[in-house]
């Protein structure tokens, strides 16, 4: 959990920890074929990026809530930067470490035992058919997690909330929260497990103001490339929502149609959309921050611009679009914000 804070004041009782944990190490040591000896040299032991401090007050009412779903492969750590910066915007970031063998790893709340994550088949596969259970064990946990925050923001008192809620961290974060303003955000398999959700909205999501999609992928939902399955998925998207794609992913001969034409001219709701030139799909990661940028083309996980740059223009686009979203304002800027910031509009002609 990201979120407005007083750096002047440590919360008590608040756990402090590593910015990556072993096992994430481990995995991307051999995810990526790094020796795990040079990955513990770079980051082992390192502190968490911000020490737990004491919630800020916002001047009027609390602060809104952005629900944060990672791709596949996900963790805490590979967002760190990303949920800092839209937390800084003012708002109270969550993110969910899903349970359902998505992530690169978890623990089973209830058991406590570790969760594998579960590879991709090899090409070809039904891929439609695979992740279909991964998608709803999402949709579960993204309306569960809505469900207790919103309990919590809307208790003024300590009563009926287990445990000690004066000594509990987390509940003092939550109890700032807006239970009436949240909206989605999500990267790859995450901006698809939230068109998913959305696409028949269950009472638990039915205040969701909005989402921003980054690199949406498709494939879990479509195996049509040409884009028009996922055109009438935009057409029917129930909140507003912005559309941000990588040049590697908006040129990709299998999701790039898709994800251009959910953003066509029929999709009313859509407030803007829009390319990061020279960008690859993991632009908005941590990835980007734990290795020269030589080493990291190499790996094709970087595009050929300068990764700082493309990171905050797309930072600064969906705090844009957020605000847009949460003020429910006008989105007529958000196309000459977008440009300012050197990205490229997506044609919203439906054909394109």
């Amino acid at each position: 959990v990201h979120y407005p804070a007083d750096p002047s004041v440590l919360l008590p009782s608040a756990t402090t920890f590593e910015y990556c944990r072993p096992e994430v190490m481990k995995a991307v040591a051999e995810g990526y074929y790094v020796p795990e000896q040079l990955l513990k040299w770079v980051m082992a032991a390192r502190p968490q990026v911000d020490p737990p401090c004491m919630p800020s007050v916002p001047s009027v009412g609390k602060w809104p809530v952005v629900i944060f779903q990672s791709g596949l492969w996900g963790s805490f750590e590979f967002y760190t930067q990303f949920c800092r910066d839209v937390a800084s915007m003012g708002t109270i970031v969550v993110m969910l470490e899903h349970e359902d063998g998505t992530s690169i790893t978890a623990v089973d709340r209830s058991s406590g035992e570790v969760i594998e994550y579960e590879e991709q088949p090899k090409w070809p596969y039904d891929i439609i058919t695979f992740n279909r259970g991964f998608l709803g064990k999402r949709t579960d946990e993204l309306c569960e997690a809505v469900k207790a925050i919103q309990a919590i923001a809307s208790r003024m008192g300590h009563e009926d909330i287990d445990g000690d809620a004066a000594a509990s961290p987390l509940l003092q974060v939550l109890r700032g929260a807006s239970p009436e303003r949240f909206a989605l955000v999500g990267h790859s398999f995450g901006a698809c497990s939230i068109v998913h959700a959305l696409n028949e909205v269950p009472p638990e999501l039915a205040q969701c103001c909005g989402a921003v999609l980054l690199d949406m992928w498709p494939g879990p939902l479509t195996t049509d490339p040409s884009g028009a399955f996922c055109e009438g998925l935009g057409e029917r998207f129930p909140v507003p929502y912005v559309s941000l794609l990588s040049e590697v992913w908006a040129d990709n001969e299998w999701y790039g149609a898709s994800c251009r034409r959910f953003s066509s001219s029929r999709s009313t709701l859509c407030l803007e959309a829009a390319t990061v030139p020279g960008s690859a799909h993991y632009w908005i990661s941590d990835i980007s921050l734990w290795a020269p940028g030589w080493l990291l083309r190499l790996l094709g996980v970087m595009g050929p611009a300068d990764a700082c740059a493309t990171y905050a223009s797309t930072a600064r686009a969906v705090q844009l679009s957020l605000l847009s979203i949460f003020e429910n304002s006008s989105h007529s800027t958000l196309r000459s914000d977008f440009s300012s910031l050197g990205l490229d509009p997506i044609a919203r002609d439906s054909t394109t």
